[in-house]
């Protein structure tokens, strides 16, 4: 029987084997930083008030305490972190997603955040009181050795958070449309927890409902819940595209112009039209 380490990894070499033959297919050259233009979806106010990943990260965080955001992209987290803990170091591979934090720290008065840009594995960084990696893990493939490293730098605890399907989940309807085949599904937050028990890490979880979906819950008839909405079709397309490996003005365009048309529809933009998934958060946390 394979432990729950192997069977995390093979899973997520899988998926990125899947992904290699459709870049293949497709022709697609992936850019040099994929984020470059999907960063203004992870851009939000630090001063936003009630979110509910980070009230229920504040919780944990103390005015004396530093915290390490891993893979912590354009501050989404970080920036209103920064706000209560002394200091936050910010761990992120994307040179546009540094960029775009490190203006919305300008333009906040932040001035107690600093960034490295590296990869989780090869960064070198500050021990803090908290390490937080938020909704990073889904394609890592060496899991055991990414999780080594977070609690090496924690000097209290470490504080994940994770969807119950990764990110990528709600894609595979189109994948499967564009390329005629079942889309792997990268492990999500069960599998996690099965590999952190494996390592003797028992955490305490808090399930929460991010503050995008309890809006969708009281305006959606009958409890459906769509968080993806995109103003139109042209939006929908150019931030679907690189995430299923096409070229904008390539034949597959139009092959996903149809399947989004056949999946989406919405009187106030497109939402997917059978996606009844609440996508909750997990808030995964241990004592190192």
């Amino acid at each position: 029987m394979n432990s729950y380490v192997s069977l995390w990894r093979d899973t997520v070499q899988k998926f990125h084997e899947q992904s290699l033959r459709a870049q293949d297919f497709t022709s697609f050259e992936e850019p040099l930083d994929f984020w470059k233009n999907l960063t203004h979806f992870f851009i939000e106010d630090p001063y936003r008030p009630n979110d509910s990943e980070l009230n229920a990260l504040n919780k944990f965080v103390g005015a004396k305490d530093s915290i390490l955001d891993v893979g912590g992209g354009a501050g989404r987290l970080a920036l209103p972190l920064a706000l209560k803990a002394s200091r936050v170091e910010v761990v992120e591979s994307s040179t546009a997603m540094l960029e775009s934090l490190k203006d919305a720290a300008q333009k906040s008065g932040i001035q107690n955040i600093n960034t490295v840009q590296s990869d989780w594995m090869n960064a070198k960084s500050s021990m803090a009181e908290i390490v937080l990696c938020a909704h990073v893990i889904y394609n890592s493939a060496e899991i055991a050795e990414f999780l080594d490293k977070l609690i090496l730098h924690a000097k209290r605890e470490v504080i994940l958070l994770t969807f119950v399907s990764s990110p990528m989940s709600w894609l595979s309807p189109f994948w499967e449309l564009i390329y005629d085949e079942q889309r792997i599904e990268l492990p999500g937050m069960k599998e996690i927890v099965n590999v952190l028990w494996e390592m003797n890490i028992f955490p305490d979880i808090e399930m929460i409902t991010p503050s995008y979906v309890s809006e969708w819950l009281e305006h959606s008839p009958e409890g459906e819940v769509r968080p993806r909405t995109y103003l139109n079709l042209q939006e929908a397309v150019e931030h679907i595209a690189p995430r299923l490996f096409i070229s904008l003005g390539s034949p597959q365009e139009k092959i996903l112009t149809d399947a989004i048309l056949k999946l989406m529809s919405g009187d106030n933009g497109l939402c997917m039209n059978s996606e009844k998934i609440s996508q909750r958060v997990a808030i995964i946390r241990w004592r190192t």
